[in-house]
């Protein structure tokens, strides 16, 4: 989970292609092959999305969206095998260029 936070106008903004639904099977007393199936999660039900401007193998999201109106977008982002070796691997594998807001 990224600790990346955005408010819920932008997350929106954000959706990409869903990828697919929670499942919302793991707790503490999973057995080691609950973690292996797809879409195996402690999130409970959510649907998952890719993030517009992201590789899909490097960050998703989840966005939840409840009857009142308020919505939840969440991030995760996979870390393994990314090396950062230059500026120019913070701003194009992280896509920060032209995305800062201060």
């Amino acid at each position: 989970m990224s600790s990346t936070t955005i408010d819920s106008e932008d997350g929106k903004k954000l959706l990409g292609e869903k990828l697919g639904t929670t499942k919302g099977n793991i707790d503490q007393r999973s057995k080691q092959e609950e973690y292996s199936k797809e879409f195996a999660s402690t999130l409970g039900i959510q649907d998952v999305y890719t993030v517009k401007g992201y590789d899909k193998d490097f960050r998703i999201m989840t966005y939840l969206e409840n009857d009142d109106g308020t919505s939840y977008p969440q991030f995760y982002d996979c870390l393994n095998g990314i090396t950062v070796k230059n500026g120019a691997d913070i701003f194009g594998k992280l896509n920060i260029k032209g995305n800062i807001i201060l």
